[in-house]
C-alpha cells in the first residue's frame, strides 16, 4: 500500500504518483490549460489519465478546489509487485489557479528513491 502527502500549503488541485526503474523513465508534465485574470495568466487545468499505465500510478488523486480539512491524505494505490533498488517515486501536485514560475511551471515534483521487495505472494509484474 502507498501512503502519502501531507499538504503544508494550500493550492487547489490533484495528485498524480508515477513509479519508474530510474527518473529517465518518469513521464513529463503535462500540458497546462490558462485563462487571464487582471494579475496575469493563471492555470486552469491539465490533462488527466483515467486510465493509468505505468510508469503512472494513480492520476487526479486528491482533487480538491476548496482547502480541504485535515490536509493529509493517504491512499490504498498498490505498489507494484518488482524487485528495484533505487526505484524512484514521482509525486507531482498540479496547482490549480497558479501563475507559472520560472523553475518549472506549475506542478511540485518529488521524487523519493525507494527499494521495493516483491510481494511473494503475488505475480511479478512484468509492466515496470
Amino acid at each position: 500500500m502507498l501512503r502519502v502527502v501531507e499538504e503544508t500549503i494550500f493550492h487547489p488541485g490533484h495528485y498524480c504518483i508515477a513509479l519508474a526503474r530510474s527518473r529517465d523513465a518518469l513521464p513529463t508534465d503535462h500540458e497546462v490549460t490558462m485563462y487571464e485574470t487582471e494579475n496575469g495568466p493563471r492555470s486552469l487545468s491539465t490533462e488527466i489519465e483515467t486510465d493509468p499505465q505505468p510508469p503512472v500510478i494513480v492520476d487526479r488523486l486528491w482533487l480538491h478546489a476548496k482547502r480541504p480539512a485535515p490536509t493529509r491524505w493517504a491512499t490504498d494505490s498498490c505498489v507494484p509487485s518488482i524487485e528495484c533498488e533505487g526505484c524512484v517515486f514521482q509525486i507531482i501536485q498540479f496547482m490549480a489557479e497558479y501563475s507559472e514560475v520560472h523553475e518549472g511551471g506549475f506542478p511540485y515534483h518529488h521524487y523519493p528513491d525507494v527499494n521495493i521487495t516483491a510481494d511473494a505472494s503475488l505475480p511479478m509484474d512484468q509492466e515496470w
